[in-house]
């Protein structure tokens, strides 16, 4: 942790635009870097990168107001978007 702070005030005090960095900008990019040399699929999110992935994936999806069914080889779709996007109401399932 020594040696972080060291660099970070470092780099704050003597890089050409170090005084336009925040400590938090500075921080997170550390934070970003190392968990990326992890593997492709880790990522370090902020806390509104984080909620918006929370509230993204919690289960709450916006539909299209249908129900489908199968009856004798055939789909049938209930509901009225369908309809307005021009879809025929039953489909033959082979």
């Amino acid at each position: 942790m020594k040696l972080f702070a060291e660099v970070m005030e470092k780099v704050r005090k003597e890089y050409v635009d170090g005084t336009n960095l925040t400590y938090q900008e500075l921080v997170y990019s550390s934070l970003k870097g190392m968990i990326n040399t992890l593997d492709p699929h880790s990522e370090f999110m902020d806390a509104q990168k984080y909620k918006d992935l929370q509230n993204d994936t919690e289960g709450h999806f916006g539909g299209l107001g249908i129900v489908i069914s199968m009856k004798d080889n055939f789909c049938d779709r209930h509901g009225a978007d369908g309809r307005h996007a021009g879809s025929p109401r039953r489909h033959r399932v082979r």
